[in-house]
């Protein structure tokens, strides 16, 4: 597992199957199997399973999570991401979790921003507090403030009414629930 408190840079050669790392980090040849920790990692045509670091800039390549102050990524995606500040240009993520997120021509599954800016991009849950941008797609979509084009299967006020009726509806059917079952006890 490559560690430095400096930097670690991965590369992979597209015919060897070896991680190989430049300075101080050490070359790890497992695919998937790796952490890395560092202050500022820079990842390209390859796979890491998990990323620490201060600054993290990955290039075709992939990882399972990411925990770092800024993130940039392109033409890769992660599985989750938390950080201040995310990048995201051809790529995408499962879950992106950060104050900043500028998502171009990319995918994410959920996004948790405070400031959000989308080019050309879809998410399944986007709920931020400020959103801008154009020609893009949310299923659904929950934000304070839209400055843009976004069209949305289920938006802010929908999404408020559907988890009211739902909560609602689930009250009333354990309520029944209890006044035609509760009373009946066995043998």
């Amino acid at each position: 597992m490559p560690k430095n408190s400096e930097s670690s840079n991965l590369s992979q050669e597209p015919d060897e199957n070896n991680m190989t790392g430049s300075g101080d980090s050490a070359t790890d040849k497992s695919k998937s199997d790796n952490v890395i920790e560092a202050e500022a990692v820079q990842v390209s045509n390859t796979n890491v399973q998990e990323i620490n670091a201060d600054r993290v800039e990955m290039t075709s390549s992939g990882a399972g999570k990411v925990v770092a102050q800024t993130v940039t990524i392109s033409q890769g995606g992660a599985g989750m991401i938390r950080a201040n500040s995310v990048g995201i240009d051809s790529g995408g993520a499962g879950l992106i979790q950060a104050q900043e997120i500028a998502l171009n021509n990319s995918l994410a599954t959920l996004i948790l921003a405070q400031n959000l800016h989308l080019a050309d991009s879809r998410s399944v849950i986007t709920v931020t507090r400020n959103l801008e941008g154009n020609a893009n797609k949310s299923f659904i979509l929950i934000a304070g403030d839209v400055n843009g084009t976004v069209e949305t299967t289920i938006d802010t006020p929908r999404a408020l009414l559907i988890g009211v009726s739902l909560g609602l509806t689930a009250g009333l059917v354990f309520l029944l629930q209890k006044v035609i079952f509760g009373r009946r006890r066995c043998c």
